[in-house]
This record gives C-alpha cells, sequence and structure tokens, in this order.
C-alpha cells in the first residue's frame, strides 16, 4: 500500500543570518511528524557576498548543498526535487533594497545553472528569495 511507504517529503531551509549561514534538512513523515535530518553552518553570512552572487554559490552554498546531499543518500530511497527555501534578513537589511534583489536574483541564476551538482537533487523555491 502506498501508505506504508516511507514518506519521501524533505525541505532545505537556509537560515542566512549576518554572521553565517545555517543550512537545515528536514524530513516529514507520513505521520506529520518533522525530523532533522542534519544541519551545518558555514562563515560569513550571505551579506559578505551581496556583490558576488557567483562566488557565494561556489564557496558558500554548495559545500552546504553537498552536504545535505550526503545525508539524503543515507535514506532509504533516491530523493530527488527537494525543495529549497531561503531565508535571508538580518545582514541583508544591509544592503540596499536594489541590491539585495540583485543579489538573490544572482545567487538563483547560478544555482540553476549549476546542473548535476545542485539540480539532481534540490529545487530552489523562488518565491523566497
Amino acid at each position: 500500500r502506498a501508505s506504508d511507504a516511507p514518506s519521501r517529503d524533505y525541505r532545505v531551509v537556509l537560515d542566512g543570518g549576518s554572521t553565517g549561514t545555517r543550512l537545515y534538512l528536514y524530513h516529514l513523515s507520513n505521520s506529520g511528524t518533522l525530523r532533522v535530518v542534519g544541519s551545518t553552518k558555514r562563515k560569513p553570512g550571505l551579506s559578505h557576498y551581496v556583490s558576488d552572487p557567483a562566488g557565494c554559490v561556489r564557496d558558500h552554498l554548495l559545500p552546504m548543498f553537498d552536504y545535505a546531499r550526503d545525508l539524503l543518500e543515507g535514506e532509504p530511497a533516491a530523493i530527488r526535487d527537494v525543495p529549497v527555501h531561503i531565508q535571508a534578513t538580518a545582514g541583508m537589511r544591509l544592503a540596499g533594497a536594489d541590491e539585495a534583489v540583485a543579489f538573490y536574483d544572482g545567487i538563483h541564476g547560478r544555482l540553476s545553472s549549476e546542473g548535476g551538482r545542485f539540480a539532481e537533487t534540490f529545487r530552489l523555491e523562488r518565491g523566497d528569495v
């Protein structure tokens, strides 16, 4: 029965604080229990990269997604198309609105074009950036 199959409902939340970025990988079970599968943190905060979205993706975000992908490889079934939500407020308040939008557009574009390293497993939720 389909309801007996393990839930494949995973989510990634990136919390972009002023001094660092935390990645949380969550799993939602069929019974509605939310479990943190793992988390990691990297410094500095996203605002450090506001003028270099490509460097942010390459040096800051992709290593975090590699960590999350490694965690997913330990799960019972291959997981694909995991939604990613980016929340970054504290440090990004220091950037002007136009600069922040350009930064988010830049990281979205870089992650979307990254191919295998990101796209095989994750899907960026554009409404959050």
